[in-house]
């Protein structure tokens, strides 16, 4: 599996399209990502869980985001 960076471009199955806004090892939910939706910020484990013994709901995406600058 790939692993996340800032500035990467993700896909969830429940929060829809966003991007990398952090990354951190120390912590449980290390991977924050900011939804092109509605502008929240959602934490998940370096896998892509939202949820530590839940599935894996966050992949890559090769989404282009209009305006942000990244």
């Amino acid at each position: 599996m790939k692993e996340f960076k800032k500035g990467d471009t993700v896909i969830c199955s429940d929060y829809g399209i966003g991007y990398i806004v952090k990354v951190s090892k120390n912590s449980k939910y290390p991977t924050g990502v900011e939804f092109q939706s509605d502008n929240s910020i959602v934490y998940y484990t370096l896998d892509g869980r939202s949820v530590i013994d839940g599935d894996i709901t966050l992949q890559h995406d090769n989404h282009v985001f209009q305006g942000s600058g990244l």
